[in-house]
């Protein structure tokens, strides 16, 4: 029964994460439909998968060897499969990550979205707050350091387009400036310390830094990159 679903696309599913005194673990587990999602099987085998994961000393991102972990006996792959076989839909462990020491972790509501940022002398309540933030506006750099120059000349190219008839018969300086101050309101938009903290507008990221500092940080979001299936019911009741 698996082996028939294997090719099916599974874009749907849910975020699940797992801590200890030592370490943070978030998983994402697939499914073909949110209805899954709330299938008593899936939630408690998906919660063990995540534990047995944290538990484990795996390396971060190999699936393989996530796959080939047991517990309760039986391999993480086969424990897929037999949900696969029992639910009627592929049912798949899609990504992982486990940071060590002092992380904060938020996962949203719905399931669907998933942070965990680690960080040097942060309150853990601080580093909660800020994976929350995360979650809602969804930097894509911590530190505007981390943006490239291939990602500057990239978006310059962008700016001049867009603001071409505004820059028209200006002086060059003149222009080089708007550009430079485009790019660079867009680009720390993007920055996750220069962004204003969403539970206090007064603040920005970086203000609530004190002495400490962030290492890095990782958000999940069910199905984002994963090319879904076009339904159309009208043509297939045609």
């Amino acid at each position: 029964k698996a082996a028939k679903k294997s090719g099916r696309i599974a874009a749907e599913g849910s975020i699940f994460l797992v801590k200890n005194n030592k370490k943070t673990t978030m998983i994402e587990i697939n499914t073909e439909t949110d209805f899954v999602v709330l299938n008593n099987l899936f939630v408690e085998e998906s919660n063990k998968i995540a534990n047995a994961i944290l538990n484990s000393n795996i390396t971060n991102g190999d699936i393989n060897e996530a796959l080939a972990l047991k517990y309760d006996g039986k391999s993480i792959e086969s424990i897929l499969t037999n949900m696969t076989a029992i639910i009627g839909e592929k049912i798949s462990l899609r990504r992982f990550v486990s940071f060590d020491g002092l992380t904060g972790a938020y996962k949203h509501t719905n399931n669907r979205i998933g942070v965990i940022i680690s960080g040097e002398s942060i309150d853990e309540i601080v580093l909660r707050d800020v994976a929350m933030h995360i979650a809602a506006m969804n930097p894509e750099f911590l530190i505007k350091d981390e943006i490239s120059e291939e990602i500057i000349i990239k978006e310059t190219k962008l700016v001049k387009i867009e603001l071409a008839d505004v820059l028209n018969g200006k002086p060059k300086n003149i222009q080089e400036n708007i550009i430079q101050g485009k790019v660079n309101k867009i680009l720390l938009e993007g920055v996750l310390t220069e962004q204003t903290f969403v539970k206090d507008s007064s603040k920005k990221i970086k203000d609530l830094l004190g002495s400490g500092s962030f290492n890095s940080f990782v958000r999940y979001e069910v199905g984002e990159g994963i090319e879904k299936k076009e339904e159309n019911f009208a043509e297939e009741v045609a």
